[in-house]
């Protein structure tokens, strides 16, 4: 049976595997409210047909060079062009009001 696992936060685990999503993190207030968050989106696709069906349709493999686009034009249009540098080519880090974020874009099955 084949696992995604995503980390999400740094703190919450997402482990997905047929017919089954598990979330495990560190309990503290804002994680809490992440989890929370993440939950929303869950039983939110669980439960929208239309969601479901976007997600059969998708392919298999992600382009993760399409993914790192994507991204980025998010991410810039949040929070603007100078806060956003993929400059490793592996991770986006994201500084704002001077604290700075890293986010791992590889996945892992």
């Amino acid at each position: 049976m084949e696992k995604h696992t995503l980390k999400i936060f740094l703190y919450i685990t997402l482990i997905h595997e047929a017919g089954m999503v598990l979330l495990e993190w560190l309990a503290n207030p804002l994680n809490n409210v992440y989890a929370d968050a993440v939950t929303t989106v869950v039983l939110e696709v669980q439960s929208n047909p239309k969601a479901q069906k976007a997600m059969e349709t998708q392919s298999a493999i992600l382009d993760m060079e399409v993914f790192q686009n994507r991204l980025g034009v998010m991410l810039q249009d949040m929070f603007g062009l100078d806060c956003v540098d993929f400059s490793d080519g592996k991770n986006v880090s994201l500084t704002v009001d001077g604290k700075r974020g890293r986010c791992a874009t590889r996945m892992t099955p």
